[in-house]
């Protein structure tokens, strides 16, 4: 079963992002919580858990902007074998492993010098 689609709003103070979660349940892949604007997303887990510790506010869907540009898709490409390809499901963690920066083949080099 698909979650529930709501429309949040950031209760943080100063711009801060309150939440920024991937998953494909939420529109587009992806949502993006920060500042005072109303935005639509999955009633995930951590969307619900941000509801819970009041870092989001759930509002009528009628606050979200009709002009707001509906983002891209994310990337996701999943060739077997892509370098492209998240290591761990598409965390943030995982874009130094998938970008190259340090993984399993590199390591040893990285950890004795580049020797």
């Amino acid at each position: 079963m698909a979650a529930e689609i709501i429309a949040v709003k950031s209760r943080l103070d100063n711009g801060r992002c309150a939440i920024w979660e991937v998953s494909p349940e939420h529109p587009n892949g992806e949502v993006f919580v920060a500042g005072d604007k109303a935005v639509l997303a999955a009633r995930t887990a951590r969307v619900q858990a941000a509801l819970g510790n009041r870092a989001l506010v759930e509002v009528d869907k009628s606050e979200v902007p009709s002009d707001t540009p509906t983002p891209p898709a994310p990337f996701n490409d999943t060739t077997p074998g892509s370098d492209t390809t998240p290591a761990n499901g598409g965390d943030v963690a995982g874009l130094s492993t998938s970008a190259g920066l340090v993984s399993a083949s590199n390591a040893s080099a990285v950890t004795k010098g580049g020797k």
